[in-house]
């Protein structure tokens, strides 16, 4: 977990529902097709996402975005969701294959 920041060790502007939706969608839609242009993506939304899910909750996703494989990080991405920012950090590991 190379080049990310320390959970809880800065202020984090956090977008209004409606642009971490867009936001997410857009993630979605790049990882549906491969573009290489989602770890920027990530990257630039990650202290939000962070925030709002927990490192633990992502800690699956993340390894599938370090791995490029976009259908897990896809899957996973879809189950978080899904579950919302109250759910256990273990499910959306639980899901990643359950998720089309």
């Amino acid at each position: 977990e190379r080049n990310l920041p320390p959970e809880g060790t800065h202020q984090v502007d956090m977008p209004d529902e409606a642009s971490q939706a867009a936001q997410l969608d857009q993630l979605e839609e790049l990882l549906e097709t491969a573009d290489f242009r989602v770890g920027a993506s990530y990257r630039a939304m990650m202290p939000w996402v962070r925030a709002l899910y927990g490192g633990e909750a992502l800690a699956a996703i993340e390894r599938a975005l370090h791995s490029y494989d976009y259908i897990a990080a896809l899957n996973g991405l879809r189950a978080l969701r899904l579950a919302g920012p109250d759910a256990s950090p273990a499910a959306p590991e639980l899901w990643l294959d359950t998720v089309l």
